[in-house]
């Protein structure tokens, strides 16, 4: 969860550098429009020409700059989305294979016989995949670490639990068996010596 996270906030960190890079360029080519601008319109001398084809060529270079870091941005944003996008991939199947077998733990759904009217279906929310609630609004709101792992926990106790009493309870029947088997080995050996003294 942390991973997606980070590479969330690295999206959202390229793609406003993408928009401040774009938001540049765009103020550079108006620099160079005004400038252009100027030059038809006015009565100039020769040294403002020469001042305004330098300035020209500054801003020209600063575009060409800034459209180079701007692809170089574009595909750091392309690889980073392709990232999550891979991440997110793997957690879907994870989440699948838990839902799977919290159906099969009668965990799901919130009327199966475990459930106890909670909700242990995980419905991934991808657009939350960077909110800062660990991962609760990613899993479509179900706290695991803080719910469904300690609920888990206790289920698989109670349910421990319940063997050892039947098994209890087994052992309590053997010795009552036991006792009743001894009683009519006593009981045969009494009328057999009873029948002796006839």
């Amino acid at each position: 969860t942390e991973h997606k996270a980070d590479l969330t906030s690295k999206v959202d960190s390229l793609t406003n550098e993408k928009s401040n890079m774009k938001r540049q360029m765009q103020e550079s080519s108006n620099n160079i429009e005004r400038l252009k601008q100027m030059i038809d319109s006015q009565e100039l001398s020769v040294e403002d020409v020469r001042r305004m084809e330098r300035e020209k060529t500054r801003v020209e270079a600063q575009v060409a700059k800034q459209t180079k870091l701007l692809e170089g941005q574009d595909n750091a944003l392309k690889e980073a989305r392709a990232k999550f996008d891979a991440c997110f991939e793997l957690l879907q199947e994870s989440v699948e294979k838990y839902n799977a077998k919290a159906r099969s733990f009668e965990l799901i759904p919130e009327s199966a016989k475990h459930a106890k009217g909670h909700k242990f279906e995980i419905v991934l929310d991808k657009g939350k995949a960077g909110d800062s609630d660990g991962g609760v609004g990613l899993m479509g709101g179900l706290d695991i670490k803080g719910f469904v792992l300690p609920f888990v926990k206790k289920l698989g106790e109670d349910y421990v639990r319940a063997i050892e009493s039947e098994k209890e309870k087994i052992r309590n029947l053997k010795g009552v068996i036991e006792n009743v088997e001894s009683s009519k080995e006593q009981l045969a050996d009494d009328i057999a010596a009873l029948i002796e003294k006839i």
